[in-house]
This record gives structure tokens, sequence and C-alpha cells, in this order.
């Protein structure tokens, strides 16, 4: 039952998510860079891969740093990546804040 649940709601294993955490130590500006992050990836995809979010980390707070995440959800990873390539910059930063990139996390 669960197999063909995930296949219908194309969920993992028949996707692949990548998740976008983006990091910082001021909260409104991890919100607004996420949100930001989101919309960037949305117009940059041009439908081809679906972009959720932006939400909360599961973990909002770590270590004094508010974290805030972005899924990416797609049937082949290598497009994704190069997508996520195109938005962030160099160091795997948006907006000055870092990012950290997370295939099919657990």
């Amino acid at each position: 039952d669960e197999i063909g649940m995930r296949r219908r709601l194309a969920l993992p294993p028949f996707v692949h998510l990548i998740e976008l955490t983006v990091q910082g130590h001021r909260a409104e500006a991890v919100e607004e860079a996420a949100a930001a992050l989101a919309e960037q990836l949305k117009l940059s995809a041009g439908g081809r891969i679906d972009v959720l979010g932006p939400a909360p980390h599961r973990i909002v707070r770590l270590r004094k740093t508010y974290r805030w995440c972005v899924v990416l959800k797609t049937h082949s990873v290598p497009p994704a990546v190069r997508l996520i390539r195109r938005v962030l910059r160099e160091g795997s930063r948006f907006r000055g804040l870092p990012v950290i990139v997370d295939v099919d996390p657990l």
C-alpha cells in the first residue's frame, strides 16, 4: 500500500528531493532570502522542476543560526543540480547567506 501511495503522490523512491537550507544569524534575513531563493528557482525552472517552500527548517534554530528550507522535487538530479548552480553564487551562497544542498535527505 505504501509503495502504491508513494507512486501516486510522486514521492521517493519515484522522485528525488533536494533540500536547500538557507542559514544565518538574523531570522528575518534568512526568511527573506529563502523566499527570494524559492522565487528565483521557480522562475529559472520554468515548470520542469517542482519548487516547494520556503518553509522553516525542521530544526529552525541551531547554534544561534536560523534556518529555512526550499525543496526541489524532480525525476532527474542532473537538471536540478544545473539549476541550483545557475541560481547560487560561488561558494553556495544566496544573498550573502550560506546554503546547504542535500540530495535525497532522510
